[in-house]
């Protein structure tokens, strides 16, 4: 009776142990050949480490499953080692290990029987380690007849692909030359010799062999494969012509399309479609490609979107780049795959920045996201400033390019209601006025003025400066600065803007300005301005004092001017 119930426990733990994925054992590596032996097994080792995120998945993912653990268990003593501790270090040397995660089988008497060098999914990944049970398949095996000279066609077909799993990609890649030197056109047609035809690429011998013999080759490989090589290889090419771009892109575009035309599988319309894209791209015709994305066809984006999206916002007008943020919503929500859904994500945001649609609080959580800054463009609709900022200066292609590399644009027009919240938020009193504001929330830089696109792009320059930069002006000041240099720089930017903290760092720039200094046309604006030099003050009874020498740089009716205000 109690044989019995020991034997049921032992069938059940076996049972229990067979569902719970690959049983790795804590055994040193000489236990584990005893065991195969006892046992009639083979050994099946992993060797991994620590940082090797493929070791990890292979550990957390594919291993626990439990079709791994019915099919290794049976025919293996499975151990794995940490190449960087313990006994790791020394088999390390011995196996002589270059790349992780590397998978050995093992016979009971040490000997090497099969290498596998990487991981992967875990169907695939069973058909390699089961050319290694067989021994004719095996890499030993191979590796020895290949030294004899003795391979046939097919055993050097399957040497090339036992060598690529074991990351002997050089010599597999020497063999696959040999092996391709040997081989008939009615040889590569077969079954067997698909692995070796399936990494030619378009324009090669073979490629063509596959495209005029599209029928045979589906009824010998399998249709999937046939339609993924010719897609791949399709896709592929179109793509290189975009980022390429070279001389006769045109003719080789033609030469395609001709292809497809007098080709027939399931996958060639949309490469068709693709083509049309593509050929768009290269050709830099935007409306055609606003035209093809308008569809929603989403494969479009699969290849060459990011370089549409790039064409896009640097070369379609505002209207066209409205038109193309619309589709946002039809692509996103029609997309079922996450990854698709958040690279279209980034795809549109570009759109709606370039298209300056987005509120601001819309713009800081890109910015935030981003670790960007947001350029806030305030402004009057009615001013004719502000006009000729947006219609002209800000439509100026070399400073749209620049603007859309270092910020996310928002316009924020104070007639209405989120620009002036906007506005107040960021004390803003003239228009235009443009704020950069950090993804902290903190104003980096805030100026005003008017001028061409190249007098602009100056300005922006401040933005980046660690002396010019109202921010950095800022820090200075609270940290106890008061040089001239500082107040001056500081003053300057802070009235240029109406800045609400103006008049105080005025005050104390005054104070330090020689009397020379003050009469200057530099500091005019202090007394120019009342609020700088309001009634009683010490600005204000220095402009008295020195009429004649203000008269003598500014000009009678300027100071004259001045002086009523006084009264």
């Amino acid at each position: 009776m109690k044989i019995i119930i020991v034997n049921l426990f032992l069938l059940i733990s076996s049972l229990s142990l067979f569902g719970q994925g690959v049983n790795f054992e804590a055994l040193t590596f000489n236990e584990a050949l005893a065991k195969a032996k006892q046992e009639n097994k083979l050994v099946f080792v992993d060797c991994y480490t620590a940082w090797c995120v493929p070791c990890r998945v292979m550990a957390e993912n594919v291993f626990p499953q439990k079709e791994a653990g019915d099919f290794f268990n049976p025919k293996f003593v499975c151990v794995k080692f940490d190449m960087e501790k313990g006994e790791g270090l020394e088999l390390s040397k011995k196996l002589k290990i270059k790349a992780y995660p590397t998978f050995f089988i093992i016979r009971p008497d040490g000997a090497i029987q099969h290498m596998i060098v990487g991981g992967g999914e875990l169907e695939p990944f069973i058909n390699k380690v089961e050319r290694g049970l067989d021994k004719k398949t095996s890499f030993t095996y191979l590796n020895k007849l290949y030294e004899k000279g003795e391979m046939t066609k097919e055993q050097l077909m399957i040497y090339m692909v036992v060598l690529q799993d074991a990351g002997e990609r050089a010599k597999s890649k020497e063999i696959g030359k040999k092996l391709d030197s040997v081989l008939t056109e009615k040889d590569k047609m077969k079954k067997e010799y698909w692995p070796i035809l399936e990494k030619s690429v378009y324009g090669s011998a073979d490629f063509s062999l596959v495209l005029n013999n599209i029928a045979i080759f589906k009824k010998n490989v399998g249709g999937e494969n046939v339609e993924s090589y010719l897609y791949q290889n399709y896709s592929s090419t179109l793509n290189q012509l975009v980022s390429e771009r070279p001389k006769d892109f045109s003719t080789r575009f033609t030469q395609i399309r001709k292809e497809l035309e007098k080709s027939y599988f399931e996958k060639r319309e949309k490469l068709e479609v693709s083509l049309d894209f593509c050929e768009a791209i290269a050709n830099e015709d935007i409306e055609k490609i606003i035209n093809l994305i308008s569809r929603g066809n989403v494969e479009l984006w699969s290849h060459t979107g990011k370089r549409a999206s790039e064409l896009l916002v640097h070369r379609a007008s505002i209207d066209q780049l409205k038109n193309v943020a619309a589709l946002e919503c039809q692509y996103i929500t029609g997309n079922e795959s996450e990854a698709k859904r958040k690279f279209l994500k980034e795809i549109f945001v570009d759109f709606n920045i370039a298209a300056r649609t987005m509120t601001f609080e819309e713009a800081f959580e890109v910015a935030k996201q981003r670790r960007g800054r947001v350029f806030i463009d305030c402004c009057d609709s009615d001013s004719p400033v502000c006009r000729y900022m947006s219609d002209t200066v800000f439509q100026d292609a070399e400073l749209k390019r620049f603007m859309l590399k270092n910020f996310i644009y928002v316009k924020c027009d104070m007639k209405k209601q989120e620009g002036r919240e906007v506005c107040k938020k960021f004390d803003v009193h003239v228009y235009p006025t443009f704020v950069v504001v950090n993804w902290k929330g903190g104003v980096r830089h805030k100026f005003t003025g008017i001028g061409d696109a190249e007098y602009f792009r100056s300005k922006l320059e401040d933005v980046f400066n660690g002396y010019t930069a109202l921010e950095c002006l800022e820090d200075w000041y609270n940290m106890g600065r008061r040089d001239k240099k500082l107040l001056t720089s500081y003053a300057e930017a802070l009235a240029s803007v109406k800045d609400s903290r103006a008049p105080g760092v005025v005050k104390e720039l005054f104070r330090v300005l020689s009397d020379e200094e003050r009469v200057s046309s530099r500091y005019w604006y202090i007394f120019a301005e009342k609020e700088y030099s309001p009634n009683g003050s010490d600005a204000e009874k220095f402009l008295l004092k020195n009429r004649t020498k203000f008269v003598e740089v500014q000009g009678l009716e300027t100071v004259e001017q001045r002086l009523r205000d006084c009264q």
